[in-house]
């Protein structure tokens, strides 16, 4: 039989050693066995090892003796506690946090004896899988210098150079042993991992693959005040971030399928908080038919101070029921085609950026009959929603009941949109939709450019609307007028600031007349073809301009500064 390879460990009583003889060595009731004979020379033994030709073994108090054959005498004579292993200590720098519940994966950092240290479920250090009863409230393990370190929950840590030490200092230190910059290895969790986390501080070089090979998620409980300040990687399976207290992420949360693909959801419990400072990155994958994708439930709040970048994923990425706040920036960049959602029956409030490069749907408040569910729900806009570059598509709307009324689509809308900050449709065909009544305050703009559309509810009021080039459309298939708009339905005025603008009122039976009034005038819209023409709008509009410079053109009423 050939000989074992260097590095052979045995630890229980299940295998065998072969050296280059072939002799057998092997362990029961903690004694060494050579060729099934026990020697009686030996006690108390935790390990059987195979290094260089030579048999070695380590007991109890964690020093070590060797013989290269069944002749030889144990040397040296009262053992040597450094390590005869070469290459299974865990690198430096690596980092294990959280307790991992159940699951294939056990990760956790081995010393140069071997030993593997892990987190048991009750926050405890566990040697070999026996738990050392001096630690509690652990958070996480990590390996430098040939030393095993814990932290707890007080953010102090201890270390130990064996197994056999105590931990040291006696009451801990704040002074991190992890080097500033240093990138420790991935550590990988398997299909079927749970892990807990309790008031943990990851540190800036975490990292973590999640690995789903079955139809089992990987999942990640946090309870308490947690944050995530590494690197969570989901590459190829299903991966659950289950928040109960606050998690927050000032790390990178990134979901990208590499030869599967990877699914990320973020369950929000009520009164919990989900809280990203850092990037949550949604990428498409290297191969065109996997699929990202990012969702976010649950009845608690989330928030996002930081960035999330979606360039790949489906069309449910936030269906939740708590509120959603942004004050940094969302950009939605994908491949044309592809929907995506960011729906709530709570309020929405954004002091950042929600930039628009595709098909996007945000929704807030109940949906339903009237009195089916609260009618206050709003989206707040203090910062900017821009739908950017030909032919995307944003749709804004407020929870509503739809029914049919005169041929024409009738909304009982459960929420209002407030504008205090910009919303802006630029490019060719780039179209945002106001499916809510629109209110506008102080500093609360619309402007349309290049080309651009937004489609308004007839109910909109205050701020202003500027059409550099672009169309304000009211009607359509998605948003329509409450019934007739009346003269006193849209009271938000207009700045035509281009050479060309359109009104589009999503009905061919119209007719219009401006008539000048001090500082603009007024675009009076009617229905057409009735002995008392009923009025649909009145436009108020800044600056000068002159009835030749309005006409009507099928559904449209036009503006052409040249005329």
């Amino acid at each position: 039989m050939a000989a074992s390879a260097d590095n052979t460990i045995l630890r229980s009583e299940d295998g065998v050693i072969v050296d280059a003889a072939g002799t057998r060595w092997s362990l029961r009731g903690g004694q060494v066995v050579v060729n099934g004979i026990v020697d009686q020379t030996s006690r108390d033994v935790l390990v059987l090892a195979y290094e260089h030709g030579r048999i070695w073994q380590e007991n109890a108090a964690r020093l070590w003796w060797s013989k290269s054959s069944p002749g030889d005498s144990w040397s040296p004579p009262y053992g040597t506690p450094v390590s005869p292993l070469v290459g299974v200590a865990s690198p430096d720098n690596t980092v294990v946090v959280g307790a991992v519940l159940s699951g294939i994966a056990k990760p956790g950092v081995t010393d140069a004896n071997g030993d593997r240290y892990t987190i048991t479920a009750d926050h405890r250090v566990a040697v070999n899988g026996t738990v050392d009863p001096t630690t509690a409230r652990v958070i996480a393990l990590a390996y430098e210098n040939g030393r095993v370190y814990q932290e707890n929950a007080d953010r102090r840590w201890w270390s130990k150079g064996s197994a056999a030490e105590a931990w040291a200092p006696a009451y801990g230190t704040r002074h991190s042993p992890i080097p500033p910059g240093s990138t420790p290895p991935t550590v990988t969790y398997f299909s079927g991992s749970t892990v807990d986390y309790t008031d943990t501080v990851a540190p800036p070089e975490y990292a973590v693959l999640a690995v789903d090979d079955g139809d089992r998620p990987v999942t990640f409980t946090y309870h308490g005040r947690n944050v995530a300040a590494g690197v969570i990687q989901n590459l190829e399976g299903t991966l659950a971030l289950d928040v109960e207290g606050l998690l927050t992420n000032s790390g990178t949360i990134l979901t990208r399928p590499s030869i599967g693909n990877s699914f990320t959801t973020i369950d929000i419990a009520a009164g919990a908080m989900f809280r990203n400072t850092g990037q949550i990155i949604l990428q498409r994958g290297q191969v065109g038919a996997l699929t990202a994708s990012l969702h976010v439930i649950g009845d608690g709040t989330f928030r996002n101070d930081g960035q999330i970048r979606i360039t790949g994923g489906s069309s449910d990425d936030i269906a939740m029921h708590g509120s959603f706040i942004n004050t940094g920036s969302i950009a939605i960049d994908d491949a044309f085609g592809t929907h995506h959602s960011l729906v709530t029956t709570g309020n929405i409030r954004n002091a950042g950026t929600i930039e628009n490069h595709n098909q996007t749907l945000i929704q807030f408040g109940q949906s339903g009959p009237p009195g089916s569910g609260p009618t206050n729900a709003f989206f707040l806009n203090t910062g900017t929603i821009e739908g950017l570059y030909d032919v995307s598509h944003m749709t804004i709307a407020a929870g509503a009941f739809v029914h049919a009324a005169d041929a024409y689509t009738v909304h009982d809308y459960h929420g209002t949109l407030v504008n205090e900050g910009r919303i802006l449709a630029t490019g060719a065909a780039s179209t945002i939709e106001i499916a809510a009544p629109l209110q506008q305050r102080a500093g609360g703009r619309v402007d349309i450019e290049n080309g651009g559309t937004v489609q308004l509810d007839a109910r909109s009021d205050g701020g202003i609307i500027h059409i550099t080039s672009g169309m304000l459309a009211f009607g359509g298939d998605r948003i329509a007028f409450h019934g007739p708009a009346g003269a006193s339905g849209f009271h938000v005025p207009v700045s035509l600031d281009g050479d060309r603008a359109a009104f589009n009122f999503a009905r061919t039976d119209i007719a219009a007349e401006f008539r000048p009034a001090a500082y603009g005038g007024d675009l009076l819209v009617r229905l057409a073809g009735s002995l008392a023409p009923e009025q649909i709008a009145d436009i108020k509009l800044l600056g000068g301009y002159h009835a030749s410079q309005f006409h009507v053109s099928g559904s449209e009423v036009l503006f052409t500064r040249a005329d």
